[in-house]
């Protein structure tokens, strides 16, 4: 069965300090297995945050295609609205994104084969694990920004490494039985973003 969450625009840009606050993050959340994670846009950036269980966290030494196999964030998204949600292959308007937690925090587009530029990227320690936060430009992942009030493909999926900072699994958000989103959008869930309604 698909996800779907609701996106309430935010009255403001999140801070990208490490630290999540409600009032920058003003939606449902993304819950899976290890971590609950955010998501939201403007006209700029790709914003996502996400509160990680992990006992040895933000352990990853790999660069480039590689930094799946240690701690790491994994985002894949339509950057087309309405398309065919039962698609077993990736177009070339969508994006797979892997995020490096620990080492340089790099940030590798698997849909392009190249690492990007341009991402701003904060985390903290917890006491359970980790709390990340980062800007991803949509002119670095050369895509124009997603719009409100229409629906989008998503997935979001956290990479957890043991101490010896290989990855003993992934915890995914729509996906949770399922292997292979980096290839297949069909296992994908789905977001919207509506203007916050004032009275």
């Amino acid at each position: 069965t698909e996800n779907q969450t609701l996106v309430i625009q935010n009255s403001a840009v999140p801070v990208i300090d490490g630290r999540i606050a409600d009032a920058e993050w003003n939606d449902t959340g993304l819950k899976l297995d290890y971590a609950k994670a955010h998501v939201t846009w403007d006209s700029e950036n790709l914003y996502l945050a996400a509160l990680v269980e992990d006992d040895s966290p933000l352990i990853n030494n790999q660069t480039g295609k590689d930094i799946w196999n240690g701690d790491a964030i994994e985002v894949a998204f339509s950057s087309e609205s309405g398309l065919r949600n039962d698609r077993n292959f990736l177009y070339p308007s969508d994006r797979h994104i892997g995020i490096q937690m620990g080492g340089t925090n790099s940030v590798y587009d698997f849909s392009r084969q190249k690492n990007l530029d341009g991402c701003i990227i904060k985390t903290t320690k917890t006491s359970t694990g980790y709390i990340v936060e980062m800007a991803l430009p949509w002119k670095s992942l050369g895509v124009g920004a997603l719009a409100d009030d229409l629906k989008y493909d998503f997935e979001f999926a956290v990479d957890i490494a043991g101490a010896d900072g290989v990855r003993k699994l992934q915890s995914r958000w729509n996906s949770k039985d399922k292997e292979g989103f980096n290839l297949k959008p069909s296992f994908w869930g789905s977001l919207i973003k509506q203007q916050k309604k004032y009275d």
